[in-house]
């Protein structure tokens, strides 16, 4: 199977070369996005030169701010250079994950399960957060924007849109019919906040009966098949000592990792997924 695996990093250059060294296998594609605010803290040879047998594309197009469309605009970009090639699957990472499970485990459970999406929903029923109901006009003005916020509660006007996590993997057709469809999709999420929770719950859940789910159980992150702890931060940092329930769980990556904060855990990940490759 051809993997594109979509990663989107804004620090911690040590951990990213380890990422990217564990998804160097030839038919592997890697399309790595630096923030254009810190390509500064980044050495683009280096990275490059970590991948031996993928092909690795770098980009740094984009000052990514959180919660913003800018981060939205950043994923759909990426997803659009990657379905320049065919690929299988589209696995969208940020620069703080690592995968658990060894690569042909990964290749083999997607082959198992071809042709279904890897997609996180929050809700069955429209996401009633505030970030989603409302039109976030005023980004950077904050007195404005509770102004509009408060005018649009009395109006009662509220948007309708479907949330889980932004993280996905996604097969080539559902790639390939989301960005054609992208530039509409950007428009409706423009002044949400945390748009990338929305863009493509929102297109797909028009289209659920056209594409067939992993899992339709909703808050749970199996159905992306990511190890993301909420309960303990924000999300929670893995630890050392987190490392026999990673090794023992079901999840073929998990989030997230900071080099700062335990770097042991990431090489103790590191020496088992790259063992016997």
């Amino acid at each position: 199977m051809q993997f594109a695996y979509l990663i989107m990093a804004h620090d911690n250059e040590w951990q990213l070369k380890k990422l990217l060294k564990l998804l160097d296998r030839q038919k592997n594609d890697i399309f790595l996005h630096i923030d254009l605010k810190a390509k500064d803290a980044f050495h683009f040879e280096e990275l490059k030169d970590i991948v031996k047998k993928a092909r690795i594309h770098i980009f740094s197009k984009y000052s990514v701010y959180w919660g913003t469309i800018s981060q939205t605009r950043c994923q759909v970009f990426l997803l659009k250079q990657a379905i320049k090639f065919h690929h299988d699957y589209y696995h969208l990472l940020s620069g703080s994950d690592l995968p658990i499970k060894k690569l042909d485990e990964i290749e083999c459970f997607f082959m198992k399960n071809q042709g279904k999406q890897f997609v996180h929903y929050e809700s069955n029923g429209y996401c009633t957060k505030e970030n989603s109901k409302r039109y976030f006009l005023f980004e950077n003005h904050k007195k404005l924007n509770d102004l509009s916020l408060n005018i649009q509660r009395k109006l009662k006007i509220e948007r309708h849109l479907y949330c889980g996590a932004n993280w996905y993997s996604i097969t080539e057709e559902l790639a390939q019919d989301f960005i054609k469809n992208s530039k509409r999709m950007l428009a409706k999420v423009w002044f949400t906040r945390n748009s990338d929770e929305y863009i493509l719950q929102t297109f797909l859940k028009k289209r659920i009966g056209k594409y067939e789910l992993w899992s339709e159980e909703e808050n749970n992150y199996y159905a992306i098949m990511r190890a993301i702890d909420w309960n303990r931060g924000t999300p929670y940092v893995w630890r050392e000592k987190d490392y026999e329930e990673l090794m023992h769980s079901d999840y073929l990556f998990a989030r997230k990792f900071d080099e700062k904060i335990d770097s042991d855990i990431i090489e103790m990940i590191c020496d088992y997924v790259e063992e016997r490759e």
